[in-house]
């Protein structure tokens, strides 16, 4: 059943779903946590000065060669300590609070899935056996059905004797039909519990023929051939 439930887990997209939301949560924690440390800026410029003003259109004309001191540079560095930044900190306990909720709905999501999963793989084996019971008891009645109308030529039986046979022939074909709807229902519920009913991260979400027809995983058989007796 570990088993069963790691490949689940990799393919439920609710699972999934509660994983991507706690990571969400957790950069939006790592953000907060770095609002709270310490600031350490670097601020740099540059400029070109020594334009000299002037008056006369001569002075506009002389002014980039004279008294020209060239380029220059500024620079200085900004510390900031945030002290009490009680915003910042309340901001942090929500996010914490986020992911811890999220470790829980993770967790709860794992424990939905594992009791679905119990559920679903015990539902499919009694429905195996159900109808590879159901398909005994057609064979069963069949050659009841042959046996009396080889007696009624053999002038040893009577109508009679057919009419019951054949009823309860008729009655195991139904019970043959109820079986066989039980199977595909309870394939169903054990695809949707795997999760393998729609394949995760499809673009356009599809069920396939197999996964309608076929099982999901090995060794969910009572006995060997219970595939062909379900069909």
């Amino acid at each position: 059943m570990k088993t069963y439930l790691d490949r689940a887990l990799k393919q439920r997209a609710d699972y999934l779903a509660a994983q991507n939301r706690r990571g969400q949560s957790e950069i939006l924690e790592v953000a907060a946590r770095n609002k709270l440390l310490p600031v350490l800026n670097l601020q740099v410029g540059g400029g070109y000065s020594a334009i000299r003003p002037g008056v006369s259109a001569g002075d506009y004309l002389i002014a980039p060669f004279s008294n020209v001191r060239g380029p220059n540079i500024t620079g200085g560095l900004t510390y900031t300590f945030p002290v009490g930044n009680h915003a910042a900190r309340g901001v942090l306990e929500q996010d914490i609070a986020a992911v811890r909720q999220g470790d829980v709905h993770i967790l709860q999501a794992a424990q939905g899935i594992s009791q679905q999963l119990v559920v679903a793989v015990k539902g499919v084996r009694n429905a195996i056996l159900r109808v590879r019971e159901s398909r005994f008891e057609v064979d069963s009645s069949q050659a009841s059905v042959d046996g009396a109308r080889e007696k009624y030529r053999a002038g040893l039986g009577s109508v009679v004797e057919i009419l019951q046979v054949e009823d309860v022939l008729n009655t195991a074909l139904g019970d043959q039909v109820q079986a066989q709807l039980a199977y595909a229902q309870a394939l169903t519920q054990l695809r949707f519990a795997s999760g393998t009913l729609v394949a995760a991260h499809q673009a356009t979400p599809a069920i396939t023929h197999d996964a309608l027809f076929t099982l999901p995983f090995d060794n969910l058989e009572p006995q060997t051939g219970a595939k062909d007796s379900t069909r």
